[in-house]
Protein backbone atom coordinates (compact mmCIF):
# COMPACT_ATOMS: atom_id res chain seq x y z
CA UNK A 1 0.00 0.00 0.00
CA UNK A 2 1.61 3.54 -0.67
CA UNK A 3 2.54 5.38 1.82
CA UNK A 4 1.64 9.37 2.42
CA UNK A 5 2.46 11.95 4.30
CA UNK A 6 -1.01 13.20 5.34
CA UNK A 7 -1.97 9.09 6.65
CA UNK A 8 0.84 9.50 8.85
CA UNK A 9 0.29 12.85 10.88
CA UNK A 10 -3.37 12.83 10.84
CA UNK A 11 -4.22 9.46 11.55
CA UNK A 12 -5.34 10.77 15.21
CA UNK A 13 -7.49 14.02 14.49
CA UNK A 14 -8.55 13.88 11.05
CA UNK A 15 -9.51 10.71 9.20
CA UNK A 16 -11.39 12.48 6.98
CA UNK A 17 -8.15 14.29 5.02
CA UNK A 18 -7.37 12.70 2.12
CA UNK A 19 -3.72 11.47 0.65
CA UNK A 20 -2.51 13.50 -1.90
CA UNK A 21 -1.23 11.86 -5.27
CA UNK A 22 1.86 13.36 -5.27
CA UNK A 23 4.40 14.55 -2.99
CA UNK A 24 4.67 18.24 -4.87
CA UNK A 25 1.05 18.60 -3.98
CA UNK A 26 1.68 18.30 -0.61
CA UNK A 27 0.29 19.65 2.05
CA UNK A 28 -3.60 21.02 1.76
CA UNK A 29 -4.19 20.32 5.71
CA UNK A 30 -3.13 23.21 7.86
CA UNK A 31 -0.01 23.16 9.04
CA UNK A 32 -0.58 24.29 12.73
CA UNK A 33 -3.06 20.96 12.54
CA UNK A 34 -0.25 19.09 11.12
CA UNK A 35 1.93 20.14 14.01
CA UNK A 36 -0.87 19.45 16.18
CA UNK A 37 -1.50 16.00 15.12
CA UNK A 38 2.37 15.23 15.02
CA UNK A 39 2.40 15.83 18.43
CA UNK A 40 -0.20 13.58 19.54
CA UNK A 41 1.17 11.02 17.38
CA UNK A 42 3.91 10.72 19.55
CA UNK A 43 2.46 11.63 23.00
CA UNK A 44 -0.16 8.36 22.16
CA UNK A 45 2.39 6.11 20.54
CA UNK A 46 3.03 3.10 23.10
CA UNK A 47 6.34 3.53 22.74
CA UNK A 48 8.82 5.22 19.97
CA UNK A 49 12.87 6.64 20.17
CA UNK A 50 15.16 8.06 17.90
CA UNK A 51 18.59 8.83 17.41
CA UNK A 52 19.41 12.98 16.91
CA UNK A 53 22.66 14.93 16.47
CA UNK A 54 23.05 18.28 17.69
CA UNK A 55 24.66 21.09 16.88
CA UNK A 56 24.18 24.73 18.84
CA UNK A 57 26.63 27.40 17.89
CA UNK A 58 26.03 30.87 19.03
CA UNK A 59 27.21 35.09 16.77
CA UNK A 60 29.27 35.24 20.44
CA UNK A 61 32.58 33.79 21.02
CA UNK A 62 31.11 30.52 23.35
CA UNK A 63 32.30 27.46 22.80
CA UNK A 64 29.59 25.37 20.28
CA UNK A 65 27.54 22.35 21.94
CA UNK A 66 27.68 19.13 20.14
CA UNK A 67 25.82 15.90 21.25
CA UNK A 68 24.50 12.58 20.22
CA UNK A 69 21.42 11.57 22.15
CA UNK A 70 19.35 8.41 21.77
CA UNK A 71 15.52 9.12 23.01
CA UNK A 72 13.79 6.02 24.35
CA UNK A 73 9.67 7.15 25.45
CA UNK A 74 7.68 4.23 26.76
CA UNK A 75 4.10 4.18 28.31
CA UNK A 76 3.10 4.79 31.84
CA UNK A 77 6.25 7.76 32.27
CA UNK A 78 8.96 5.47 31.27
CA UNK A 79 11.86 7.91 29.80
CA UNK A 80 15.20 6.78 28.54
CA UNK A 81 17.66 10.08 27.44
CA UNK A 82 21.88 9.17 26.80
CA UNK A 83 23.88 11.46 25.56
CA UNK A 84 27.64 12.19 24.57
CA UNK A 85 29.71 15.01 23.91
CA UNK A 86 30.47 18.61 24.68
CA UNK A 87 28.52 21.01 26.19
CA UNK A 88 29.90 24.78 25.85
CA UNK A 89 32.94 23.41 24.76
CA UNK A 90 33.35 21.02 28.05
CA UNK A 91 32.90 17.25 27.54
CA UNK A 92 29.91 15.92 28.58
CA UNK A 93 27.27 12.89 28.73
CA UNK A 94 23.87 14.57 30.13
CA UNK A 95 21.73 11.97 30.65
CA UNK A 96 18.60 10.61 32.68
CA UNK A 97 15.84 7.29 33.14
CA UNK A 98 12.44 7.26 34.33
CA UNK A 99 11.08 4.18 35.51
CA UNK A 100 7.45 5.48 35.43
CA UNK A 101 7.80 6.24 39.13
CA UNK A 102 11.26 7.46 39.85
CA UNK A 103 13.77 9.32 37.31
CA UNK A 104 17.25 10.01 38.19
CA UNK A 105 20.06 11.58 35.64
CA UNK A 106 22.33 14.75 35.76
CA UNK A 107 24.53 16.93 33.89
CA UNK A 108 27.28 14.19 33.98
CA UNK A 109 30.41 16.66 32.99
CA UNK A 110 29.83 20.33 32.17
CA UNK A 111 29.28 23.52 34.63
CA UNK A 112 25.47 24.50 35.45
CA UNK A 113 24.10 25.87 38.99
CA UNK A 114 22.48 22.54 39.95
CA UNK A 115 23.43 19.38 41.29
CA UNK A 116 22.45 15.73 39.63
CA UNK A 117 19.43 14.09 40.51
CA UNK A 118 18.76 11.34 42.03
CA UNK A 119 15.46 9.32 42.59
CA UNK A 120 13.15 11.92 42.24
CA UNK A 121 9.61 11.38 41.92
CA UNK A 122 8.66 11.37 38.05
CA UNK A 123 6.22 14.38 37.26
CA UNK A 124 2.95 14.41 36.06
CA UNK A 125 2.86 15.03 32.42
CA UNK A 126 6.63 14.44 31.71
CA UNK A 127 6.29 12.65 28.62
CA UNK A 128 3.89 15.22 26.67
CA UNK A 129 6.41 17.85 28.34
CA UNK A 130 9.46 16.12 27.08
CA UNK A 131 7.55 15.78 23.55
CA UNK A 132 6.07 19.65 23.10
CA UNK A 133 9.05 21.08 23.84
CA UNK A 134 11.42 19.21 21.58
CA UNK A 135 9.08 19.51 19.14
CA UNK A 136 9.46 23.32 19.65
CA UNK A 137 12.45 24.36 21.42
CA UNK A 138 14.42 20.90 20.19
CA UNK A 139 16.13 18.48 21.51
CA UNK A 140 18.94 19.99 23.17
CA UNK A 141 16.87 22.92 25.19
CA UNK A 142 14.74 19.95 26.34
CA UNK A 143 17.23 17.74 27.58
CA UNK A 144 19.80 20.28 29.17
CA UNK A 145 16.79 22.08 30.97
CA UNK A 146 15.60 18.62 32.47
CA UNK A 147 19.02 17.87 33.84
CA UNK A 148 19.64 21.08 35.05
CA UNK A 149 16.71 21.26 37.50
CA UNK A 150 15.57 24.96 36.25
CA UNK A 151 12.20 24.60 35.80
CA UNK A 152 9.43 22.52 33.84
CA UNK A 153 10.68 21.01 30.79
CA UNK A 154 9.70 23.15 27.99
CA UNK A 155 8.92 26.31 30.09
CA UNK A 156 10.32 29.56 29.48
CA UNK A 157 11.03 32.00 32.81
CA UNK A 158 7.46 33.60 32.55
CA UNK A 159 5.47 30.71 32.26
CA UNK A 160 7.23 28.95 35.65
CA UNK A 161 3.96 29.01 37.41
CA UNK A 162 2.61 25.82 35.37
CA UNK A 163 2.37 22.63 36.55
CA UNK A 164 4.01 19.93 35.15
CA UNK A 165 1.58 18.20 32.31
CA UNK A 166 -0.46 21.50 31.81
CA UNK A 167 -1.31 21.85 28.36
CA UNK A 168 -1.11 25.87 28.61
CA UNK A 169 3.08 25.21 29.42
CA UNK A 170 3.95 24.88 26.11
CA UNK A 171 4.36 28.14 24.02
CA UNK A 172 1.49 28.51 21.05
CA UNK A 173 3.04 28.04 17.74
CA UNK A 174 2.82 31.14 15.21
CA UNK A 175 2.67 31.95 12.37
CA UNK A 176 3.02 27.82 10.94
CA UNK A 177 3.83 27.49 7.16
CA UNK A 178 5.16 24.89 4.92
CA UNK A 179 8.07 25.27 2.71
CA UNK A 180 8.35 23.58 -0.71
CA UNK A 181 9.22 20.25 -1.54
CA UNK A 182 12.73 19.62 -1.28
CA UNK A 183 15.22 16.64 -0.47
CA UNK A 184 17.38 16.20 2.45
CA UNK A 185 20.20 13.69 2.72
CA UNK A 186 18.12 12.13 0.01
CA UNK A 187 14.89 12.27 1.29
CA UNK A 188 11.54 13.80 0.16
CA UNK A 189 11.14 16.50 2.72
CA UNK A 190 8.87 19.34 3.22
CA UNK A 191 9.75 22.09 6.10
CA UNK A 192 7.46 23.68 8.48
CA UNK A 193 8.52 26.73 10.25
CA UNK A 194 6.32 28.46 13.39
CA UNK A 195 7.32 31.12 15.77
CA UNK A 196 7.28 31.13 19.51
CA UNK A 197 7.37 33.68 22.26
CA UNK A 198 10.48 34.02 24.57
CA UNK A 199 10.74 36.57 27.72
CA UNK A 200 14.67 37.80 26.34
CA UNK A 201 14.90 36.63 22.84
CA UNK A 202 13.28 39.23 20.57
CA UNK A 203 12.70 36.49 17.52
CA UNK A 204 12.52 32.62 18.02
CA UNK A 205 11.65 30.54 14.61
CA UNK A 206 11.49 26.96 14.17
CA UNK A 207 11.58 24.79 11.37
CA UNK A 208 10.79 21.19 11.09
CA UNK A 209 11.89 19.19 7.79
CA UNK A 210 9.07 16.10 8.06
CA UNK A 211 9.50 13.32 6.10
CA UNK A 212 6.77 13.30 3.01
CA UNK A 213 6.66 9.26 3.69
CA UNK A 214 6.33 9.09 7.42
CA UNK A 215 4.98 12.34 8.36
CA UNK A 216 8.44 12.28 10.79
CA UNK A 217 11.08 15.11 11.48
CA UNK A 218 14.33 14.61 9.55
CA UNK A 219 15.84 17.87 10.62
CA UNK A 220 15.20 20.92 13.08
CA UNK A 221 16.56 24.45 12.98
CA UNK A 222 15.95 26.68 16.07
CA UNK A 223 17.05 30.43 15.62
CA UNK A 224 16.56 32.73 18.82
CA UNK A 225 17.59 36.16 17.95
CA UNK A 226 18.81 38.61 20.74
CA UNK A 227 19.61 42.55 21.02
CA UNK A 228 23.63 41.42 19.75
CA UNK A 229 23.45 37.90 19.48
CA UNK A 230 21.94 34.57 17.49
CA UNK A 231 22.04 30.99 19.33
CA UNK A 232 21.04 28.63 16.33
CA UNK A 233 20.97 25.10 17.27
CA UNK A 234 20.46 22.38 14.09
CA UNK A 235 19.15 18.74 14.99
CA UNK A 236 19.29 15.74 12.89
CA UNK A 237 16.75 13.19 13.13
CA UNK A 238 17.01 9.60 12.42
CA UNK A 239 16.55 5.24 13.51
CA UNK A 240 13.02 6.41 14.30
CA UNK A 241 11.69 3.55 15.48
CA UNK A 242 7.92 2.87 16.91
CA UNK A 243 9.27 -0.91 17.88
CA UNK A 244 8.66 -2.40 21.59
CA UNK A 245 11.17 -1.16 23.76
CA UNK A 246 12.97 -3.68 26.50
CA UNK A 247 11.61 -3.01 29.99
CA UNK A 248 15.50 -3.16 30.93
CA UNK A 249 15.93 -0.11 29.27
CA UNK A 250 14.04 2.09 31.87
CA UNK A 251 15.21 0.38 34.89
CA UNK A 252 17.25 3.39 37.24
CA UNK A 253 20.78 2.35 38.49
CA UNK A 254 21.26 0.81 41.81
CA UNK A 255 21.91 3.70 44.39
CA UNK A 256 25.56 3.44 46.01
Amino acid sequence: MRSCFFAAITILLVEVIACAETPSALPSIDPALAFSALEQRLNNADQFSFAVSINETTAAEDEPTTLNSRFHFASGGRVRIESTGQVNGLGATPSMVSDGHEMAGGRNGFEGQFVDFSREPVPDGLRADLTGSMLRWGANRTLLQLVSGTRPVGMVEEEADFEPGDPLAHSAIENASWGLPETFNGTPVRALTFSLQHPVAAEVTTTIWLDLETGLPVRQMVRLTFDESERVTEEIYSDWSFEAISSSTFSLPEQP
